[in-house]
């Protein structure tokens, strides 16, 4: 199967600018959506989402990890 992704201009830590793979992606909890931009990692056994996002969406972070 072939996938196509858009390349975004991304900044590293270093200060040089690179083009990486992004897709445009829509969460959901409860009535709140959330659409944004989330960078593709074919090698990634697992996802982050960013704390302000969890917050906007209305997550409950509290508990056990």
């Amino acid at each position: 199967m072939t996938m196509n992704f858009r390349f975004l201009d991304s900044s590293s830590p270093n200060g040089t600018t690179s083009k990486r793979p992004y897709v445009l992606v829509r969460f959901f909890h409860n009535d709140k959506e959330l659409e944004q931009y989330a960078l593709i990692d074919s090698g990634a056994d697992m996802s982050a989402m960013d704390y302000r996002y969890a917050t906007k969406l209305g997550l409950d972070l509290t508990g056990k990890r």
